[in-house]
């Protein structure tokens, strides 16, 4: 089995149109897309299913059961292509940190900008987190995408919905 490379894409006649590089590409860069497309997927069935029959939808996706499905479908790239593949890209545990270092060294100014950061408190633990902002904004502050509720540890709020949506941690 080979991968679909990453490649360019371009319109024609109002068309996208994507020119794939066919070589081995980490199940890492499949499984992560992949799960985005059929989460979006999911969604754009659920509201038409809303629509058409009303009531309360949701979706379930996951990366992990994503990946095993795709595994269990379509197998796994025979010993050579994998030892060749993880020869040119290394294990994805030793190079992801390599890549965020790399990014910091040579993209810091464009990329941790002060502006796309927001301090935000986590007060379960009494302490502040520095985020990434949420990317889109409206005009003339109409909505402001926010989370008014800190993050916390699993298993510290009541199995229950609170009467207040602003409360905290629910006990």
């Amino acid at each position: 089995m080979v991968g679909m490379g990453p490649g360019k894409v371009r319109v024609v006649d109002s068309k996208l149109v994507m020119h794939a590089v066919e070589y081995p590409v980490t199940m890492v860069e499949q499984w992560v897309l992949k799960t985005q497309v059929s989460g979006s997927t999911a969604v754009l069935q659920a509201i038409c299913e809303h629509a058409e029959k009303g009531g309360s939808w949701g979706v379930d996706v996951a990366l992990n059961y994503y990946s095993q499905w795709l595994v269990r479908s379509c197998g796994k790239y025979p010993s050579d292509v994998w030892s060749k593949l993880w020869t040119s890209t290394g294990s994805l545990t030793y190079m992801l940190p390599q890549v965020a270092k790399a990014m910091y060294q040579h993209n810091a100014a464009a990329l941790f900008q002060p502006s796309f950061f927001e301090i935000r408190e986590a007060g379960e633990f009494g302490k502040f987190i520095r985020t990434i902002k949420p990317i889109a904004q409206f005009p003339n502050g109409e909505v402001e995408l926010r989370f008014d509720i800190g993050t916390r540890g699993n298993g510290v709020d009541k199995a229950v919905w609170p009467t207040d949506l602003n409360t905290d941690i629910v006990v």
